[in-house]
């Protein structure tokens, strides 16, 4: 599901900046892409480092009764 989102929005960036040049798409995902309705849900966008803005990515720790305790 993430690949097909990493190629949708490859293409979008290719589509908005009628470019292949990776600098000028690589600005328009960092400055000027948000709410794209992604396959793994609504992308809003990108930090400067390129991270995902609204990760979809979540970490558990096993505290100490065993049981699963999300990491904030």
């Amino acid at each position: 599901m993430m690949s097909a989102d990493a190629l949708n929005i490859i293409v979008e960036a290719m589509k908005q900046t009628n470019s292949t040049d990776s600098d000028k798409m690589a600005e328009y995902l960092h400055t000027r892409f948000k709410d794209y309705p992604g396959v793994t849900g609504n992308i809003i966008g990108y930090d400067e480092k390129g991270d995902r803005l609204d990760t979809i990515h979540v970490a558990y720790v096993i505290n100490d009764a065993g049981k699963f305790e999300m990491v904030k």
